[in-house]
């Protein structure tokens, strides 16, 4: 029997292109599914990303070690997959996803909020849990992944203002350059932070510190945002986000 959500994944059997394409059957069925509609925002960045990274990597001469950051891709691919296939199939909201999905489940739910949920759970604890478990070492390579990033954020954005109809994606069209430079210094300053606590993880008690860390981070998202869409004033929230360092 086919499986319904191709999540279930052996990571020594994928590659990153099998992995977007898995994505992007995700995101075929959830916009299908009006009841997953709030698990678009995020899965579309994640595979606008992940899909530049694929690409730039068709260049031989773009990193150093392709090989190896294509097995941390698959890692940190499978890291999403598995709390996001319990959700699915049995409801669970698994930690350091578990704000994301309530959040998400709510009818006050917004786009935007959603997105910066799932880059949370995603960056600051599955990004240094896939880099000690893959062994990852090479930081050249690793930080080549910022300039990627800056490079999809107008892509993120169109998505957001004209697929979600997002105040905050509107005004990252509107106001390009800002958005551009704020969300881009955000995104690396947590991928920074991530490679950092990679190298502190040694034991099952630091990722579960970690693990608790991201997801008191993420109740912060959704307070932060819950004033801004109050104050429609999107320099006022950008200060709080720079703030917000997961810790080990």
């Amino acid at each position: 029997m086919k499986k319904r959500y191709p999540l279930d994944i052996i990571p020594e059997q994928e590659s990153i292109y099998s992995i977007v394409g898995r994505m992007d059957t995700l995101i075929e069925n959830f916009n299908r599914n009006q009841q997953y509609r709030a698990l678009l925002p995020f899965l579309e960045t994640y595979y606008i990303v992940t899909r530049a990274v694929a690409e730039s990597g068709l260049d031989p001469h773009h990193f150093d070690d392709k090989p190896a950051l294509d097995v941390l891709d698959i890692h940190f691919a499978n890291l999403y997959f598995k709390p996001l296939l319990a959700f699915l199939e049995q409801g669970d909201k698994q930690k350091p996803w578990k704000t994301y999905f309530e959040h998400c489940l709510s009818p006050a739910s917004r786009p935007f909020v959603q997105m910066m949920l799932g880059i949370n759970s995603h960056i600051n604890c599955d990004l240094p849990c896939a880099l000690a478990e893959a062994g990852y070492k090479n930081k050249k390579d690793f930080l080549k992944i910022n300039a990627i990033l800056e490079r999809t954020i107008p892509a993120i954005m169109n998505y957001l203002a004209f697929h979600e109809h997002d105040l905050l994606g509107a005004g990252g069209i509107v106001f390009k350059h800002f958005m551009t430079s704020e969300f881009h210094s955000i995104i690396v300053s947590w991928r920074l932070n991530a490679w950092k606590n990679a190298q502190k993880i040694k034991t099952e008690r630091d990722r579960q510190k970690l693990i608790s860390e991201t997801e008191k981070a993420a109740k912060r998202i959704v307070k932060i945002f819950d004033n801004l869409y109050h104050l429609t004033n999107v320099q006022q929230v950008i200060p709080e986000l720079h703030k917000l360092q997961v810790k080990i």
